[in-house]
């Protein structure tokens, strides 16, 4: 198994983050938002959070929307298969007293939306994140320890599937050639 740390897990991230610039530089030049912007992650320290909204969107409207984005391998370590499922954390600690950060950034009405980055198939994965919460906590679903072989890790996190609405996914966006494409959740 690799062995990885905190330094490598952030430039895993760092690239999960460049793919959602790139959507969101798309879907500016689309008019779907006004104007994006990166936000540090000292910003919300003061109301004990610790940095869980990787960006604050304005929408049309000038109404905001704060997402953070999570970047996930999707695929097994040797990378000869992808997973049908992605993984979130629930509790930052192994005993189950420390909720995620991401949990705490949505209960205290900060942040809207998660993408995942799957980067095996390269495409990204929208989820409101109060449905998202609600469900693992309406459904209680199997924990298990974070172990992809970061040193750092500790915590608990549970399996969703990647499109799954009754979680809250909603929207799916992928590049072919020089164009975006998109699946969204079926209308009722």
């Amino acid at each position: 198994m690799t062995i990885k740390n905190f330094k490598t897990s952030l430039k895993q991230g760092d690239r999960g983050e460049k793919k959602a610039e790139q959507l969101f530089d798309w879907c500016k030049d689309r008019g779907t938002i006004q104007d994006y912007a990166k936000t540090p992650h000292y910003i919300y320290q003061h109301l004990g959070l610790d940095g869980e909204n990787d960006y604050i969107l304005w929408n049309k409207n000038r109404s905001t929307t704060g997402v953070e984005v999570k970047t996930l391998s999707g695929c097994n370590q040797q990378k000869t298969f992808g997973y049908d499922t992605m993984v979130i954390e629930e509790w930052k600690d192994n005993n189950g007293s420390v909720r995620a950060g991401w949990w705490i950034a949505t209960e205290a009405g900060h942040l809207d939306y998660l993408i995942f980055v799957n980067e095996w198939t390269d495409k990204l994965y929208w989820f409101k994140t109060t449905t998202l919460k609600n469900y693992i906590e309406e459904n209680n679903l199997r924990k298990t320890s974070c172990n992809d072989g970061n040193i750092n890790n500790k915590g608990q996190i549970v399996r969703i599937g990647w499109e799954c609405v009754e979680a809250g996914w909603c929207l799916t966006f992928w590049k072919e050639g020089d164009n975006w494409k998109v699946k969204q959740k079926e209308q009722k």
